[in-house]
């Protein structure tokens, strides 16, 4: 719950190997594509000036609106339990914006890395 939603926010599912991924933008063996950003493994990570890599988009990515991703953080907090992360004050100033589909979206995130986990 205290990771700032963004905007956009992109989650890496359970088995993707990030360090290894790091490791090869790291030692020169991803493709540069522009901008600070670089392909290695079916994903694309950008890596800020600071050398802070994060992660952007591809295979074991998810991209999340700030509205999904507040919901998925409730899901996860409240294991799966909307009704309980729909009650949290923290969602709650949120739900007006929230439609079925928000949660929906985040659920299957969820279930995604219940199942990968």
């Amino acid at each position: 719950m205290k990771s700032p939603a963004k905007e956009r926010n992109t989650v890496v599912l359970p088995g993707v190997d990030t360090d290894a991924d790091i490791a090869a933008i790291k030692t020169g063996r991803a493709a540069y594509v522009r901008d600070n950003l670089y392909k290695v493994n079916d994903r694309t990570y950008g890596v800020k000036p600071t050398g802070t890599v994060y992660p952007v988009r591809g295979n074991g990515f998810v991209e999340l609106d700030k509205l999904e991703y507040t919901a998925l953080k409730g899901l996860k907090v409240y294991k799966g339990d909307r009704a309980a992360a729909e009650r949290d004050p923290q969602i709650a100033r949120f739900s007006r914006h929230m439609t079925d589909k928000t949660w929906e979206t985040a659920r299957n995130v969820f279930n995604q890395g219940q199942e990968r986990a």
